[in-house]
C-alpha cells in the first residue's frame, strides 16, 4: 500500500472515510489528483485517518456509517496516543 503524504499542504484536500463489507475505505481527494486506500478493520482505519490528518494535513469525512472509526480516532487524540 502506497502511504505517500506528499503533497504536506495539499490545500483543499479530503479524506473520506467509509465502510464496506470488508472493512473500510478512506477516499482522497486533492488538488493533486485521488488516492484509494482499503483497510481491514476500524484501528487500521482510525491510525491510517489519523496519520493522514497529522502528518499530511488531509481533512478527514467520516460518512454515516463510520461512526466506530470516528470515535476511535477521538479516543487516540483523547489519550494522546
Amino acid at each position: 500500500m502506497d502511504t505517500s503524504l506528499t503533497p504536506h499542504n495539499p490545500g483543499p484536500a479530503l479524506a473520506r472515510i467509509e465502510p464496506t463489507r470488508t472493512g473500510y475505505v478512506i477516499d482522497c481527494r486533492g488538488p493533486h489528483g485521488a488516492r484509494h486506500y482499503d483497510l481491514a478493520s476500524v484501528a487500521e482505519a482510525a491510525e491510517f485517518a489519523r496519520i493522514l490528518r497529522d502528518q499530511g494535513g488531509w481533512a478527514l469525512r467520516f460518512g454515516p456509517r463510520a461512526g466506530e472509526v470516528r470515535d476511535l480516532v477521538e479516543e487516540l487524540d483523547l489519550a494522546g496516543v
